[in-house]
């Protein structure tokens, strides 16, 4: 069970790497960008599961976390003015604030002990972006995808635990043409995951659910289908389309 995120992720992979090698022959644009912003956590919340010495059904309360800077990248295929396929990724570390949590075990409890750490994670998506083009100058996208987040959780002097999980990366943004082949951007993206951490040694697993809107501003550099055509020694459709044309203008 550990490696079905994994497995599945590796199968949406090689389903939008296959669509990619359908379009590259017709020479799609190309885009890569740089993204910065803030990730404002909601907690790890419905914490349960949790191993180690504690009996077997026990559950304890929501951890709050830390804000935390994001600072990732980008690259993706303009399929159509409407339509492009993105890969993101990007690394946050939204910690675990010190504070006392309760656990509840099925026959004895509740009872506090000190909790806290240091969390720090990488979101890795790929999926579809839907384009709105408004003016000649400002475009509004949309996507939502499946996504893996790689987290490691370290608490004081106890073993780090590590889960690789299978969630959702959603974004909500506008781009503005700033000069021929360079856009700004600015978004709104929401992350949900399930995190697992199996027990380490002595270390308690616990499986917890992790909730994050963050805000993000970037720049975008256009390769032309030209520029790609070359590169793969391919015959490209004619240099800018009339619907991407703008992008270059």
């Amino acid at each position: 069970m550990k490696m079905l995120p994994q497995f599945l992720f590796a199968i949406f992979i090689a389903i939008a790497l296959s669509i990619g090698t359908l379009v590259l022959p017709a020479a799609a644009d190309m885009y890569v960008s740089g993204q910065f912003g803030g990730v404002f956590p909601q907690g790890l919340t419905h914490v349960d599961h949790v191993t180690g010495s504690f009996q077997p059904g026990t559950t304890a309360t929501s951890l709050s976390q830390m804000s935390s800077i994001m600072y990732g990248g980008k690259v993706g295929y303009l399929l159509a003015d409407w339509l492009a396929i993105e890969m993101e990724a990007f690394n946050s570390t939204p910690h675990v604030k010190a504070q006392p949590q309760t656990f509840n075990e099925p026959t004895f409890g509740p009872f506090q002990q000190p909790n806290g750490g240091t969390l720090r994670m990488t979101t890795w998506a790929v999926g579809p972006v839907f384009r709105l083009p408004l003016t000649q100058r400002i475009t509004a996208y949309a996507g939502a995808s499946p996504a893996v987040f790689f987290s490691h959780f370290k608490q004081g002097g106890e073993a780090p635990r590590s889960s690789n999980s299978l969630g959702l990366n959603t974004q909500l943004g506008v781009s503005y043409r700033l000069v021929p082949g360079v856009s700004l951007f600015a978004e709104y993206k929401y992350n949900h995951a399930r995190f697992i951490y199996s027990q380490v040694g002595t270390t308690e697993g616990f499986n917890a659910s992790y909730n994050a809107h963050i805000g993000a501003v970037g720049i975008t550099f256009w390769i032309p289908d030209q520029s790609i055509a070359n590169l793969f020694g391919l015959t490209a459709k004619p240099v800018f389309d009339s619907t991407l044309k703008p992008l270059f203008e």
